[in-house]
């Protein structure tokens, strides 16, 4: 559902908690997120580096 945040095309998810790629998804991602857990992660390439 890229659709939905203006995407199109296979996109990278990066988990940005773990600072782990998870790979290229098409179309849409999915999240086992256990109960009062959340996943924090960045759809798509994104440029430069995160600044907190």
């Amino acid at each position: 559902m890229w659709d939905a945040l203006g995407l199109e095309g296979p996109q990278p998810v990066r988990d940005l908690w773990l600072r782990r790629d998870l790979g290229e998804h098409t179309d849409a991602f999915r999240a086992h997120v256990p109960r009062h857990g959340a996943v924090f992660v960045r759809i798509g390439g994104g440029s430069g580096k995160l600044h907190a």
